[in-house]
């Protein structure tokens, strides 16, 4: 169907373009009803309409610019409309016969002409042709595009900009990698102050087109600055820096971005830089932040300036970093405090005062600062690292965990780090603190329980963590299904996630993390299955499902027990472990009968997450002999509930329905019209019937 879409809107494109360039008097052939485009569309066909196409063009008398001009045009309104993307073997093919078909050299007389036309189009297309001929494997003809290009004096910022929309036009580079030769050869022609001058401004056009190409642009200066592909020149700092001093926050935001490409010739920002770590936009707080830490590495001479007012920063409130688009990654004090690690040794005397200041989140973020960087000091970082586990920014807690990894990695400090987590799983009140720092020092203990150092040369990987210590880490993780349970959600995540709160109590996190840890577990477990209280049992059952033993068969009465728990993500993580297990064909008959009596018996309105109610999250779980099994159940509930979920959530979803097919089609003529709807639906939702069966069931209802 989209095939045919597209198809259909080429057509309808290629006749409105033939239709406006006949009114203008553009070429139209004799004895034929095709213009000049119309040919060069075809020569994107098969071979033989291919050849037609380049003998009636050949025919004419149109000169070679002019071809490639109306092969320019062509590309223009595909992309405007959108189908260029879909269209790109075809264009491809056509691309590569026009320029086969033309003489370069001769062309180039006729597209100067052009640039001088009074026609804006015809003026901007002999400039991306140009462009397009820098990439020529030819050398000749590169350095005939060059002196062109020379020879139009065309600014910096405008060049970078008719690339950056021929480009685009074509693709966004896809088309080869002529692109490249092209990059460099546009970037080697202009003056980047110039350039920079010009495209700053944009960022702020009124004209959107305009705007995101000089987005786009100064991204590709930046990469390339970094990358060491393009040489900054000494006077660009001073340019950039008047720009922090815009008012639009994006061109404030992207000068402080540049000027951390050229930290060496930053120094004459560094006023300016200081006074935009308090600007009122978050986007330039941050951008400033990495700026100032790039430029403290470069410049001696501004460290301990910088130092201390990055430190400053840590008493200012805090905000969450996420790109546009995707989740949260980091915090504003996260953020500081990786930059103030980077800096090194000349940070650590004022972050050791720092970690005896007032504010936790100055403490904590200091902490995290000093124990990357790695001194003499290690130790007395684990108590404030301790006290960070608790700390209400999920990222603030994460990279704590991290922190002990790397202290983990310095030997010395293992049992320290050791004995500190432990010391938070073995303090069970109820606290809010507790709540949030259990789970999170469940979390560092895997970590480093399960790290290794590679040793590149010798191809090995030595734990950090010995054996022993290992298997008593598991046990005191073990001991942990003994105490209180609770409700351990994302922390932090439910504002932007908000159908994505509350995933897990803390028990099944610890089940998790103790399946991870693998065999080493295992006995451990296997007595832990036999312990008086129930949600020990439940819980090690949960892990020793998922580790690869024999043992799994063993767990499933355990596991049909655990679906009975007061708790509902551990009912939840039982269904999925059976699951799982019903993989394995010797399981399935004795695993979907408890599956069944969970959909005929247990409650089913409150949506858990990801807008799905426990019985969605259950038949998601499912593989096709389960499926199977269930769409053949006599109770009718069951059938229907299966049938509603693959509907709903149908090819989005990880339910396995390859054998069940069949049977949900000849649920397309049972004796019920609503189930004979849901099977419909279900079939549409799988894409997995046909227009005439479709019809056919319809008709039926």
């Amino acid at each position: 169907m989209h095939k045919y879409k597209r198809v259909c809107l080429i057509c309808i494109i290629t006749v409105s373009i033939a239709a406006s360039l006949e009114a203008n008097g553009v070429y139209n052939f004799r004895g034929s009803e095709k213009t000049l485009d119309s040919f060069i569309i075809d020569l994107g066909r098969d071979a033989e309409i291919q050849q037609d196409a380049v003998t009636a063009i050949k025919r004419t008398n149109v000169s070679d610019d002019k071809i490639l001009l109306a092969w320019a045009r062509l590309s223009l309104l595909l992309s405007r409309s959108g189908l260029l993307e879909d269209y790109t073997d075809h264009w491809l093919r056509t691309t590569d016969a026009v320029f086969s078909l033309v003489d370069l050299d001769k062309t180039s007389a006729g597209l100067l002409d052009a640039l001088k036309s009074n026609n804006k189009g015809e003026s901007g297309l002999a400039l991306d042709s140009f462009i397009l001929q820098l990439g020529d494997e030819n050398p000749q003809v590169q350095q005939d595009a060059v002196t062109a290009i020379k020879e139009m004096n065309v600014s910096g910022d405008k060049l970078l900009l008719t690339w950056a929309k021929v480009m685009r036009l074509l693709g966004e580079g896809k088309i080869d990698t002529s692109w490249l030769h092209i990059e460099d050869a546009v970037f080697r022609l202009i003056d980047l102050n110039e350039a920079l001058d010009g495209l700053l401004p944009l960022l702020k056009s009124d004209n959107k087109d305009e705007s995101i190409l000089a987005r786009f642009v100064i991204k590709q200066v930046v990469h390339k600055l970094r990358n060491a592909e393009i040489k900054p020149l000494p006077d660009t700092a001073p340019l950039i820096a008047e720009s922090l001093r815009d008012s639009d926050a994006e061109v404030r935001e992207t000068a402080s971005r540049l000027l951390g490409t050229i930290p060496s010739h930053a120094e004459v920002a560094v006023p300016v830089l200081i006074n935009a770590l308090n600007d009122e936009n978050h986007g330039v707080r941050s951008a400033t932040v990495y700026t100032l830490g790039d430029v403290a590495k470069a410049i001696p001479a501004v460290q301990l300036e910088i130092i201390e007012k990055l430190i400053e920063m840590l008493n200012t409130p805090n905000f969450e970093i996420a790109p546009r688009g995707r989740g949260v990654f980091s915090n504003f004090h996260v953020r500081v405090a990786g930059h103030l690690g980077s800096i090194g040794a000349a940070a650590v005397p004022l972050l050791l005062e720092a970690m005896n200041a007032t504010d936790a989140g100055v403490r904590h973020h200091a902490a995290i600062a000093l124990a990357e960087i790695g001194s003499e000091h290690d130790e007395a970082t684990i108590p404030i690292l301790i006290e960070a586990l608790a700390s209400p920014h999920r990222v603030t807690r994460e990279f704590a965990v991290y922190r002990f990894v790397d202290l983990a990695k310095r030997q010395k400090l293992i049992n320290q780090v050791l004995q500190a987590l432990v010391r938070v799983l073995e303090s069970t009140d109820d606290t809010v603190e507790n709540r949030v720092a259990r789970p999170t020092a469940v979390s560092a203990l895997y970590r480093v329980i399960t790290f290794s150092i590679v040793n590149v040369e010798k191809k090995l990987a030595t734990p950090v963590v010995n054996l022993e210590k290992k298997l008593e880490i598991v046990e005191k993780l073990i001991a942990t299904l003994n105490t209180p349970n609770f409700v351990i959600g994302n922390f932090g995540r439910g504002r932007h996630y908000p159908s994505m709160s509350d995933l897990s109590n803390f028990h099944v996190d610890v089940a998790r993390r103790l399946r991870s840890i693998g065999a080493a577990a295992v006995p451990f477990l296997l007595e832990a299955m036999n312990a008086t209280d129930a949600s020990v049992r439940h819980h090690a059952a949960i892990a020793l499902a998922w580790i690869d033993s024999e043992h799994g068969e063993a767990t499933i009465p355990i596991l049909d027990e655990a679906l009975a728990s007061p708790h509902l993500h551990t009912r939840l993580e039982a269904i999925f472990t059976l699951a799982r297990l019903a993989e394995r064909a010797p399981l399935v008959d004795e695993i979907t009968p408890i599956l069944v009596k969970v959909l005929e018996t247990t409650h089913d309105t409150d949506v858990i997450s990801h807008d799905m109610t426990f019985h969605d999250h259950i038949i998601t779980t499912l593989k096709s002999p389960t499926t199977s099994v269930l769409l053949r159940s006599e109770h009718p509930y069951v059938q229907d509930r299966v049938l509603y979920t693959i509907a709903k959530i149908g090819a989005s979803s990880y339910v396995k329905v390859d054998d069940a097919i069949p049977i949900i089609k000849e649920l397309l003529s049972d004796e019920d019209e609503s189930k004979r709807q849901l099977a419909l639906q279900a079939l549409i939702a799988l894409d997995r019937t046909s227009a005439d069966e479709c019809i056919a069931a319809l008709i039926e209802q």
